[in-house]
């Protein structure tokens, strides 16, 4: 019978269990209060988090950004007073059903003359464009555009039921300019909420092509 072999347990070389006292634990110690010290100065520092705010901020603003583009280019103008309701305006209602949209901005207003006969009155929006169609519009982007605003101001007339105008004249095309509102509300401001219409200073042009 063999013998058996004896193990021999290599020693360690601290004898003794590393206190918090050793240099190992003095040194780490001492670049973790350091590194603590170092942190809570940046953190607490007034500069240091305004510059982590106005950060968060810039991010949040560039979400929106973004965001923004992936909606189609939708934008948020303040929604313009009704007209009609100050005193004294001279404004004249009309059911829904009577209007036509022939685009985003320029409307069909059909009413009897006082012979019966059907009679027909273009509006022309005051103060909104919105993209034309077929040869009128300036390229193939905007031709669609203005497909989808044709459609969306059909969508709109179908769901409300008054028509309030404000006019003030013809313009060079013979078309009667007017402040019109769908049940309250102004129909450009209605179809910028969808990207379809963007405000328009009197003699200006909006380029739906770039």
């Amino acid at each position: 019978m063999r013998a058996p072999r004896l193990l021999l347990v290599p020693r360690y070389r601290h004898s003794q269990p590393l206190q918090p006292s050793s240099p190992p634990f003095s040194r780490i110690r001492e670049k973790g209060a350091i590194a603590l010290t170092v942190g809570c100065l940046f953190y607490h520092s007034p500069a240091r988090r305004q510059e982590g705010v106005l950060g968060v901020r810039r991010l949040i603003l560039g979400m929106g950004v973004l965001a923004l583009g992936a909606c189609g280019g939708a934008a948020d103008f303040e929604k313009p007073a009704n007209l009609c309701e100050t005193e004294g305006a001279r404004c004249v209602s009309a059911s829904v059903r009577d209007l036509l949209a022939v685009d985003g901005d320029t409307f069909e207003l059909r009413r009897l003359s006082g012979s019966g006969r059907e009679e027909r009155v273009r509006l022309r929006l005051i103060g909104w464009d919105s993209p034309e169609t077929g040869d009128a519009a300036a390229c193939a982007a905007e031709d669609a555009l203005g497909q989808k605003t044709e459609a969306r101001a059909r969508e709109l007339f179908e769901a409300g039921s008054k028509v309030t105008f404000l006019p003030e004249g013809p313009d060079r095309y013979g078309r009667l300019r007017a402040h019109v509102y769908l049940d309250g509300d102004h129909v450009g401001w209605l179809l910028s909420r969808d990207g379809l219409a963007r405000p328009l200073e009197e003699g200006g042009q909006v380029d739906w092509c770039g």
